[in-house]
């Protein structure tokens, strides 16, 4: 995970990368290509999303252990090294653009806080309403709210935010979800913030790293933020900071995967 601190000016982007030490697996990045992608031609972009993860997940899980476990080992072997993601006493602001994202990017360092009493607040960019079951938009939107709201159970979170964010019409209500996530800043006295980057092979999620970027501007942040690997894996020398996941704790933010339908 990279960090950024500025002591002159506002954080003016955010600032950058990371991941968690596996066995846990990022998500499947080619999956949010062809989501993506069929979003651009009208079609039922949450039937294609859930039909293809039905039918991906029970293979592309155990190959994502595989390929992180091996491409870090790689690394380390070549000298690669990263720093261990810094101890903080929050409060924490974890921004995540749709429910379970938040679990890829950061579920096992959620789970530490949990275990160390750091102070949690969790905010959805979006509804979520384009992906998991259900046969419109708005039920889906309340599984997934139902959902988010059984994470923040299991792990502590002091309290959750879903900002009006439209999944897959999120530019139409950006103004809106900015200032939300700006008086979130403002009110919460947060030492750090956690949140998705601007490389995300996910559309959606590049234009949530935005959000938070203006948000974050907004109020004057002045970090660190720390910016977390989700859609896909990113270029080794932008990553600069890790969380380390014994099997124990790999197993344990696997579990929070059973929480989503």
């Amino acid at each position: 995970m990279r960090s950024c601190r500025s002591a002159q000016r506002p954080v003016q982007k955010p600032c950058s990368i990371g991941f968690e030490s596996l066995p846990a697996a990022p998500s499947v990045w080619a999956l949010n290509h062809v989501v993506t992608a069929t979003s651009r031609k009208d079609v039922d972009v949450a039937g294609v999303k859930q039909l293809l993860v039905q039918g991906a997940l029970p293979v592309v899980r155990p190959l994502n252990r595989m390929v992180v476990r091996r491409r870090y080992r790689r690394a380390a072997s070549s000298g690669f090294s990263t720093a261990p993601f810094p101890p903080h006493q929050g409060p924490v602001l974890l921004c995540a653009p749709h429910v379970d994202d938040e679990s890829i990017a950061a579920g096992g360092l959620l789970l530490a806080w949990h275990r160390q009493g750091v102070p949690v607040d969790l905010a959805y960019l979006t509804d979520s309403s384009a992906g998991g079951k259900g046969e419109s938009a708005a039920e889906r939107a309340s599984i997934r709210r139902a959902e988010a709201e059984e994470l923040a159970r299991r792990t502590g979170v002091r309290s959750l935010h879903v900002l009006p964010g439209v999944n897959e019409n999120l530019l139409a209500t950006a103004a809106e979800v900015t200032s939300e996530l700006a008086e979130i800043l403002e009110r919460g006295g947060h030492q750090v913030v956690v949140t998705v980057g601007p490389l995300d092979a996910h559309h959606e999620h590049r234009e949530c790293a935005a959000i938070v970027r203006d948000a974050l501007v907004r109020v004057g942040f002045p970090g660190p933020v720390y910016v977390g690997e989700n859609s896909n894996l990113l270029p080794l020398p932008l990553v600069t900071h890790h969380h380390a996941l014994t099997e124990s704790e790999a197993a344990d933010r696997a579990g929070l995967f059973d929480i989503f339908r």
